[in-house]
């Protein structure tokens, strides 16, 4: 039973939780809390790595035995928080957190970076010219697999995503000689970056290219591979 003081403090953090509308989820529960983010010379921020947002709620709004503890994950607006200290002043009616980003969520969206960033693409060429298609990550490999009689062979390169993105090209040949691998920029009559005469060995080359936002840019090759 709450004294008429605590009841009145109480009163109040609901009342500015309410207004601030943070809206956070623990599992199952839901419920709000003020924010405020701690200043930096804060004792409470000795031993900290990042900025710490402290919450304040109302206790009655917890669940007895399953309220966020230390160590806790809690979330808001699809963010995932980590709860650094939990102090339940249950006599007064309040709750306070001090939390912090997770570092979980820091390692999906990198995980979903790095899927965009790699890719790979393979291709056959019998012949003729073979369009390079504008790659669609910043690190892109294609893999060209070289066959029939040898003769010239365009590989004509599409744009790059970003400035600096990279493209490397694994060209496999076959133990036949006559070949003539062109690699040229964006179009067939495009400027010719690499032109590359195998012998009859089936040795393998790779060549590495660099965007530099308006056109390809040889780097390195490598025969054989």
């Amino acid at each position: 039973m709450l004294t008429e003081f605590q009841q009145a403090i109480a009163d109040g953090v609901e009342a500015i939780a309410a207004s601030q509308a943070g809206v956070w989820t623990f599992g199952a529960l839901v419920f709000s809390a003020s924010e405020s983010d701690l200043k930096a010379n804060d004792p409470r921020m000795a031993g900290a790595a990042d900025r710490l947002i402290e919450l304040r709620t109302v206790s009655a709004g917890l669940p007895a035995g399953n309220y966020p503890k230390r160590g806790s994950e809690i979330s808001r607006g699809g963010e995932t928080y980590r709860v650094h200290r939990a102090d339940h002043f249950f006599s007064a009616g309040v709750s306070i957190f001090l939390v912090s980003r997770s570092s979980l969520p820091v390692f999906a969206a990198f995980g979903n970076y790095f899927t965009a960033f790699t890719s790979f693409t393979a291709y056959a060429n019998a012949g003729g010219d073979t369009a390079i298609a504008a790659p669609a990550s910043g690190y892109n490999t294609a893999e060209v697999t070289f066959s029939g009689a040898g003769s010239l062979r365009n590989l004509v390169l599409g744009a790059g995503l970003i400035p600096g993105a990279v493209l490397n090209l694994s060209l496999i040949f076959p133990a036949a000689s006559g070949f003539d691998v062109r690699a040229r920029n964006l179009t067939v009559g495009g400027v010719l970056l690499y032109d590359l005469s195998p012998d009859n060995s089936g040795a393998d080359a790779a060549l590495e290219l660099v965007w530099s936002g308006t056109a390809w840019r040889p780097f390195k090759s490598t025969y054989p591979a």
